[in-house]
């Protein structure tokens, strides 16, 4: 525990770390908020922010800050995560082999403890700092559109119908609940995006390939999963429910967004999860256990 806290002393005192936090930030201002019906144009975060005053965002149920938040995911936060999360911990991880300093660490503990402490120094870093720009995020939307309370009551009673929830869903200490939520999703997201990029510096210390090799694999799985959603087998209801499932769960953006889906769903994709963090942990700790010289 010791060692991690140390290594997670590192990450945060890190330009990177805080970095990561405006990234996310930034990222999530890119999602998309409110469709105008007449002319089919979209706006982003960004662009209600400075397009609407605060009468219009008061008229459409799209606006509300409780909505917002919940779409500040569907921007390019999602597409660029494996690389913001890992951002915190690999360029650090990475100068520290070249320059051999990761020696005298070891010298100062056993090597599989070192080890261990780093990859879970790595998921923490890269989920704090993903989670702690989204609740920036979070905390600007909630200071900057109306909440579920301040609509009209024919507006709300629409959201609310539109949101599947009694008026009960949308006092502040249940949108607070609900906003909590979904940063524990993005928290269990960035950690699980950063675990990639660790066990590639077993094997490169390029922090460029590093990085972005996640990304393009992140890529290729999410591709493959749309693309059997969309095929003609899937949509002609011939495929059996557990592929459908199965397909879901693999989905590397699903983690994002495990709020919205029933408990025994949730239970299965966390085991998924698990998996994957064991998988991860079992390639980088035997890579790193073959190595000859261990500054290298």
């Amino acid at each position: 525990m010791r060692t991690i806290r140390l290594e997670l002393e590192k990450i945060i005192r890190g330009s990177g770390f805080w970095l990561c936090i405006l990234c996310t930030f930034l990222l999530c201002l890119t999602a998309d908020v409110y469709e105008n019906m007449l002319t089919g144009r979209r706006y982003s975060v960004a662009e209600a922010v400075v397009t609407f005053s605060e009468r219009e965002l008061t008229e459409d149920w799209q606006f509300c800050s409780r909505e917002v938040i919940r779409k500040g995911m569907d921007g390019w936060l999602s597409f660029f995560l494996p690389i913001v999360a890992a951002f915190p911990c690999i360029p650090l991880l990475c100068d520290e082999y070249r320059t051999k300093y990761v020696r005298y660490e070891i010298q100062r503990n056993r090597k599989r403890s070192f080890y261990a402490a780093k990859l879970a120094a790595v998921f923490l870093g890269g989920a704090m700092a993903v989670t702690a720009g989204y609740a920036l995020f979070s905390l600007m939307i909630s200071l900057v559109f109306p909440g579920p309370m301040e609509f009209s009551p024919a507006i709300r009673e629409f959201y609310e119908l539109m949101a599947g929830g009694g008026s009960e869903s949308f006092s502040g200490i249940a949108s607070f609940l609900y906003v909590l939520k979904i940063l524990c999703c993005v928290f269990l997201a960035g950690g699980l995006s950063a675990l990639p990029a660790v066990v590639l510096t077993s094997v490169s210390l390029n922090k460029y390939v590093v990085l972005c090799v996640p990304f393009f694999l992140k890529y290729g799985v999410l591709q493959i999963c749309l693309s059997l959603r969309q095929s003609d087998f899937f949509l002609s209801g011939r495929a059996p429910g557990w592929l459908i499932e199965a397909n879901t769960i693999i989905n590397p953006d699903t983690p994002l967004y495990l709020y919205q889906y029933p408990g025994d769903f949730r239970g299965k994709t966390l085991a998924w999860c698990l998996i994957l963090v064991v998988f991860y942990s079992g390639c980088y700790l035997i890579l790193q256990k073959r190595r000859f010289d261990c500054g290298e």
